[in-house]
């Protein structure tokens, strides 16, 4: 169900880098910006938990905009 809404399939991400193999790239792409998300909660969650399980902070909900609730 979640390839149909995705369309991203095991095959494809088989070779892709896992989040922490890329976390310092992302963290240093993001830097203290403001963060402008659709359904920003939902995204936030899986990034924050990926954050926590390798050792580093959440990002605060406070640099978070989440678009689709304007």
């Amino acid at each position: 169900a979640a390839f149909r809404v995705h369309g991203l399939s095991d095959a494809f991400l088989a070779d892709k880098p896992v989040f922490a193999a890329i976390v310092e790239d992302f963290i240093r792409f993001i830097g203290d910006a403001h963060l402008v998300a659709h359904n920003a909660s939902f995204d936030m969650g899986f990034i924050n938990a990926e954050l926590v399980r390798i050792g580093l902070t959440p990002i605060d909900h406070e640099r978070v905009v989440d678009a689709g609730s304007q």
